[in-house]
Parts: structure tokens; sequence; C-alpha cells
């Protein structure tokens, strides 16, 4: 995830209040094997003097949910589903969670009504409310025992200061 839950106390009010901790979660299936309903294609190519075959892997798959959900085939013979889903602004327990996600991939694939999930995990995500990621430097944590010439000088020095880059729940594993 982006790290919201390792963010020190001391993280500047003005980049604390810039984002939402958010809780999401990812399952893995048992293995489908022919029955992933996600899976790689093979195309043969072929001209005058031979033939090929090209494997076109499996997409990323994602919906318009508020919570976004989003899938993929895990490019191995067995044929497993990584399905990822749900936002909570508090930890749910294990049991509730399951049945959340099992429900989520139901929607999207009836056939899967009973399919046992392997692994679950999650954690919280740096959730942007305007939905765009934050980039940039908090001067909060600039040097301050400098004198007013280093000052100005050190304001073209964009090595002070803390750096960061978070928020980015909802732009980052779909496109990936």
């Amino acid at each position: 995830c982006t790290g919201a839950d390792t963010l020190s106390s001391d993280i500047s009010r003005r980049l604390k209040q810039s984002f939402v901790p958010i809780y999401t979660w990812m399952a893995v299936t048992e293995p489908l094997y022919e029955e992933c309903p996600l899976k790689d294609r093979i195309i043969n190519i072929c001209d005058n003097q031979k033939c090929q075959q090209i494997k076109h892997p499996a997409p990323m798959c994602g919906d318009d949910h508020i919570s976004l959900n989003y899938w993929r085939h895990n490019n191995k013979d067995e044929g497993r589903l990584l399905f990822g889903s749900l936002a909570d602004t508090f930890s749910l327990p294990g049991w509730l969670i399951s049945w959340r996600l099992r429900n989520a991939v139901k929607e999207v694939y009836p056939q899967l009504e009973n399919v046992r999930f392997d692994h679950i995990w999650g954690g919280k995500l740096a959730f942007a409310p305007n939905s765009m990621p934050l980039i940039g430097r908090d001067t909060d944590y600039d040097d301050t025992t400098s004198t007013a010439k280093e000052e100005s000088q050190s304001s073209k020095n964009f090595s002070s200061g803390v750096w960061y880059a978070t928020g980015f729940a909802g732009h980052g594993i779909v496109p990936t």
C-alpha cells in the first residue's frame, strides 16, 4: 500500500489533512486451472514459410464502483484470480473481509460463487479526497537553524525538507 500506516505523528498538519487513511483488501483464489474466467490468448501467425504462436497475457480488469474492484489472472498455469476491492475507514474482522470479497467476486463472476481464497491481505492506503495524487516537498521540515542569507539561498535548494508522493489510491494498480 502507500504507507499511510507508517507516517510519523510528527507529520506536518498540512500534509496530514491532505489524505484519509482507507483500508482495502485483496484476495487470491485457489487454483482454477481451465475454469479461470481470464485466460491468456494464444494467436497463431502464419506466413508462407512458417507459423508461430504469440501469447497475449490476460488483461487487467476493473469496474467503476466507488470502491473500485480490480482483478487479474496470475499469469501462471494454475489460473488463480487476484481480486482487490473494498474501501473502509476502519479495519474489519477477517471473516467479514472474506465474505465481502466473495460477494464482489460473485457479482463479476457468478460461476465463482463458492471459490476458495487461499490468501487475503490488505492495509491502509493514503486516499486523497480529491482523487489526485499528492507530490511535493514539505517545507515544515526544512532546517530552521539557518541564517537569513542561507535561507534565501536554500529556498532554491530542493535537497532540504521532506519530499513525499502519496494519495495514489484509485490510480495505482489498475493502470500498471
